[in-house]
Formats: structure tokens, C-alpha cells, sequence
């Protein structure tokens, strides 16, 4: 037998309420404090579906039917918890559950949303699809965790360990990863906007589709992580560790990778506009069919590395280290020469 069970989405809140019907008096702050209080009774049932009305009325709320089989049964929200417990789908917003243990839970399309789980461990928990918009996770294991497709929007993640947890997709849009450990987790396709990753340790982290505009890596452990086809445009990467990292098909357009080690990293097929290798160990690095605009490898060293069918326009090669480069098939416009022991350097 089916249970129907009605839930409530409500969109496009922030736009609206900035208008001038807000004068209607229903906020999304309001709104969420009533269904919290209607969950515990702390408000008649009229005035809550009386602000539901309203906005139904207005266009602004979505009312639909989940159906929920016998093969996947809606469970017990309030069930101790331990280790192991099924809370799937259950409204946890807002919740303590501070250094609580909850290894090997099913939390998947929860509302966790601003719950704080400071010190938790949730080591293989099965978080996909949960709503951990605004939680806080600082010092939380999530070791091995699932996070397919979750929110993590405002999100606090400072020193957290997501050590081969499974972020594809995940929204971490400008959250404070800092001095986060990400060891070998998968964070391809994830949009990473704006994030604060200062001296987060990726290394093994795939990467690969993801949306890292606008983020500040610098000082993180990068050794061997796959930025495949990822954008990474804008981005710091500066005093970083990124040794045998791929950057095949990046986007790295007016990225800070100065003073870096880049020993034997791919950038082959990478778009390079305005990017800043200066002073960075670019050794037996492969630029294969990169594209080059206006970018600086002043001081940088590039000996042994790859630069065939590369397209160089703009570019500043003065006192680098050209030595044994390959440049076969390479093109130059523009490009400043004055590098060191290659053929094709100039005098100053």
C-alpha cells in the first residue's frame, strides 16, 4: 500500500520579497520559523496554512505529492540516534548533534539545514541529495561519506576530514573549506565557486568537470589531482603543491599558479589567457596544444617540458629556464624571448 505524502516546496523567495508585495507580511524567515513550530505545536494550524494559502494564491508555492512505496517506507524521525540509523528524508533542520556518532546512516535527502554537527563522526554516512545549506561540519569525519548531489551551500567545513567522500555535483559554493582533508574524494562536476580551499590537502582529488571560478587554493596540497576539463578560471593557486596534477582541457584563464610546483603536471589542450606561472618548477611539464595569451613565466622553470603545437601570443618568457624544451610545431606572436638556454631565446 502507498503512503501520499504532501510536501511543500517553495521557490523564488529572495526576489520576490525584495519587491513591493512583500507587504504581504510572510517572509521566508517567517515562514520556516512557522512550520517549525507547527512540527512541534507550537502553532495553531490556521495560521500556518493561512501563510501557505497566501502564497499558493500568489504563485509563489508549489504544492506536490511524493509517493512513497512499501519497498521504500518513510522512517522513524525520531529514532535514537546511533550508528547505522535510518533517517532518510526526515526534517533535521536546525538540529545539535554536535560530536554525535552516526557512522554507516542513512541521512540521504534529509533537511539538515543550519543543524550543527560540529565534531561529528559520520564516517560512510549516505548524505545524497541532503540539504546541509547554512550546517555546520567543522571538525566533522566524514570519511568515505556519500554526498551525491547535496547542498552544502554556507556550509562551515573548516577541518573537516571528507577523506574519499563522494561529492559529484555537490554545491560548495563559496564555503570555507580551509585546512579541509580531501584526499582522493570525488568531487567531479561539483560547482566550487568562490571557495575558500587555503591549504586544503586534495591530493589524488578528482576534479574533473568542476566549476572552480573565483576559488583560493593557495598553499593546498594538490599532488596528482585531475582537473579534467574543470573551469578554473580566476582562481588562486599560488605557493602550491601540484606535482603530476592533470589540467588536460582546464580552463585556467587569469589564474595565479606563481612560485608553484608543477613538476611534470599536464596542461595539454589548457586555455592559458592571462595566467601566471612566474617563478614556478614547471620541469618535464606537457603543454601540448595549449593555448597561451598574455601569459608569464618570467623566472619560471620549464626545462624538459612539452610545448608542442602550442600557440603562444603575448607571452613573456623573460629569464625563464627554456632548457631541452621541445617546441616542436609551436607558434609565437608577440612573445617576449629573453629566456635562457634554448635556441630560440634572444639577448635582453
Amino acid at each position: 500500500m502507498e503512503i501520499m505524502v504532501l510536501s511543500v516546496l517553495v521557490t523564488a523567495f529572495s526576489n520576490y520579497f525584495e519587491s513591493a508585495k512583500a507587504d504581504q507580511g510572510i517572509s521566508p524567515a517567517s515562514l520556516r520559523m512557522d512550520a517549525r513550530l507547527w512540527d512541534k505545536s507550537g502553532t495553531v494550524d490556521d495560521k500556518f496554512l493561512g501563510s501557505l494559502s497566501t502564497l499558493v494564491d500568489q504563485g509563489k508555492l508549489v504544492i506536490s505529492k511524493t509517493h512513497y512505496s512499501s519497498k521504500d517506507p518513510m522512517p522513524n524521525c525520531n529514532a535514537d540516534i546511533k550508528p547505522g540509523v535510518d533517517l532518510h528524508r526526515c526534517y533535521l533542520a536546525g538540529r545539535d548533534f554536535s560530536k554525535v556518532k552516526l557512522d554507516n546512516s542513512n541521512l540521504s535527502y534529509a533537511d539538515l539545514s543550519g543543524a550543527i554537527l560540529t565534531g561529528a563522526s559520520l564516517k560512510n554516512v549516505n548524505l545524497s541529495g541532503a540539504d546541509l545549506s547554512d550546517a555546520d561540519l567543522s571538525g566533522a569525519n566524514l570519511y568515505g561519506a556519500k554526498l551525491y548531489g547535496a547542498n552544502l551551500v554556507g556550509t562551515v567545513l573548516k577541518k573537516t576530514n571528507l577523506s574519499q567522500a563522494s561529492l559529484t555535483g555537490a554545491n560548495l559554493n563559496y564555503d570555507d573549506l580551509s585546512q579541509t582533508t580531501m584526499p582522493f574524494t570525488d568531487l567531479s562536476y561539483a560547482s566550487i565557486k568562490g571557495a575558500n580551499l587555503k591549504g586544503t590537502n586534495l591530493s589524488g582529488a578528482n576534479l574533473s568537470y568542476s566549476v572552480l571560478t573565483g576559488s583560493n587554493l593557495y598553499g593546498a596540497s594538490l599532488y596528482n589531482a585531475n582537473f579534467f576539463n574543470a573551469n578554473a578560471g580566476n582562481i588562486v593557486l599560488s605557493n602550491t603543491v601540484i606535482g603530476g596534477a592533470s589540467f588536460f582541457g582546464t580552463n585556467l584563464t587569469r589564474s595565479d599558479l606563481s612560485n608553484d610546483d608543477l613538476t611534470a603536471a599536464n596542461f595539454s589542450y589548457s586555455t592559458l589567457e592571462s595566467t601566471n606561472f612566474s617563478g614556478s618548477v614547471l620541469i618535464g611539464a606537457n603543454f601540448d596544444w595549449a593555448k597561451f595569451s598574455n601569459t608569464q613565466f618570467e623566472k619560471s622553470n620549464l626545462s624538459d617540458s612539452f610545448l608542442t603545437n602550442a600557440v603562444f601570443h603575448g607571452v613573456n618568457f623573460h629569464n625563464a629556464d627554456l632548457n631541452n624544451v621541445d617546441l616542436t610545431g609551436a607558434q609565437f606572436s608577440n612573445t617576449i624571448l629573453t629566456c635562457l638556454d634554448n635556441q630560440i631565446c634572444q639577448k635582453s
